[in-house]
């Protein structure tokens, strides 16, 4: 069974308003021009945690010293186990994009309200990463493979 991370890095930016910082996709290929959180296959022998934040360092050139990622879901579909994760930071941290893959923070209630390309389960894994630190729960789904990437998605029109 392949195991994935997925994480969603909140702050408010310079006029308060909160953001997340998501990746515009180019692979794998039907998640190619969403948006979508920062994350990877966990590698061999590396928790999903460590996955987490390996891949945020490696998406954004960020440090791993003060990632703090807290697991807020697990989704299951179809083999694949996706360990979501969340963190709040009082301010905007520096990330950059590297590789091929454009990384860089947006409005949170704009993604949301489908102002900008993003693959449709955002719509509602960003207010449940949003849930607040601390819960004392974490969910548990189990999708069908018509959910968690496995349809085509369209982008939305202007």
């Amino acid at each position: 069974m392949k195991q994935f991370a997925l994480g969603f890095l909140f702050a408010p930016d310079q006029t308060g308003t909160r953001s997340v910082v998501l990746a515009m996709k180019q692979r794998p290929s039907w998640q190619a021009g969403f948006l979508n959180g920062i994350g990877g296959e966990v590698k061999d022998a590396e928790s999903p945690e460590d996955a987490m934040k390996r891949t945020f360092s490696e998406t954004t050139g960020a440090g791993t010293w003060w990632q703090k990622w807290e697991r807020f879901a697990i989704l299951h579909n179809e083999g694949r186990v996706i360990s979501c994760f969340r963190m709040n930071r009082e301010k905007l941290p520096m990330i950059h994009h590297r590789g091929d893959e454009t990384v860089s923070w947006w409005k949170v209630r704009s993604v949301i309200e489908g102002k900008f390309p993003t693959l449709p389960d955002l719509a509602w894994l960003i207010p449940l990463a949003e849930g607040g630190e601390g819960l004392g729960a974490m969910v548990t789904l189990q999708a069908p493979a018509s959910a968690l990437g496995a349809t085509a998605y369209s982008k939305p029109t202007s």
